[in-house]
């Protein structure tokens, strides 16, 4: 096994270091950022060209989610990183989609190929600052409020507490939106995804639950008996640290 990772290592160091080389612009200096270990400025500079459709930003910030470097560990995000990368010429990208494939469950290499498969190049950024946003929410659930933080930063929401992982999916000037996955466990029948809409101008809390993403014999997105939760938010103007 340590033989094995030493290869891997060895082999993604290798070729980012000998990368040909590129015209002085943002795809170099993300590049040179990863190489440096400044991953937060590699992210906040790559990931905005990964959104455009790049193969190389697109292998590296699979790799970033894959190794846990600036971001959390996220093997769904680097897979559909990776598949993209190699969809779109990275020969690295196609290497580590093998590598991170043997990682998985079922369950999460259908998740990562259908958003690769939905995946749209944009030129809309998502907040991939070093600094992150933090929003305060009185939420009401079950005849009760609850308070809940949300910490945006690096392409990532994030809350201190929760079981899963929270997905950025889209940021602007108006609304936030992320969705939540839960992982298979004995007390789920499958992944399931909270949907997370912040309207930033009113306030407004809005999350859709219960959607089924992946289990066996329905189709992906099936909603099932779906709920909606609401609630208010504020910005909080101290920052959390992203990592």
């Amino acid at each position: 096994m340590k033989l094995r990772l030493t290869h891997v290592l060895a082999s993604i160091i290798l070729a980012l270091n000998f990368v040909a080389p590129a015209a002085a612009g943002p795809l170099e200096d993300g590049n040179a950022a990863y190489k440096r270990r400044d991953y937060a400025t590699a992210m906040r500079i790559l990931r905005p060209l990964a959104n455009q459709g790049d193969g190389m930003a697109e292998t590296i910030v699979g790799m970033m989610y894959y190794f846990n470097y600036g971001v959390p560990l996220d093997y769904v995000s680097a897979h559909m990183w990776f598949n993209l990368g190699a969809a779109h010429g990275n020969s690295l990208g196609g290497f580590m989609l093998k590598e991170v494939t043997g990682k998985m469950t079922r369950g999460e290499i259908a998740q990562a190929e259908k958003l690769a498969r939905e995946w749209k190049p944009t030129t809309q950024s998502l907040n991939t600052t070093t600094d992150a946003e933090t929003w305060s929410c009185e939420v009401n659930m079950h005849e009760k409020t609850f308070k809940q933080e949300w910490t945006i930063a690096n392409g990532r929401m994030t809350a201190p507490q929760g079981k899963g992982y929270y997905r950025l999916v889209h940021y602007d000037s108006q609304v936030i939106v992320a969705f939540y996955m839960w992982r298979d466990d004995k007390d789920s029948d499958g992944p399931n995804t909270d949907y997370i809409i912040i309207e930033k101008k009113t306030g407004n809390y809005l999350k859709m639950d219960n959607i089924v993403m992946a289990t066996m014999g329905k189709a992906y997105d099936d909603v099932a008996e779906p709920s909606i939760t609401t609630g208010h938010c504020s910005p909080v103007e101290a920052t959390i640290p992203s990592r």
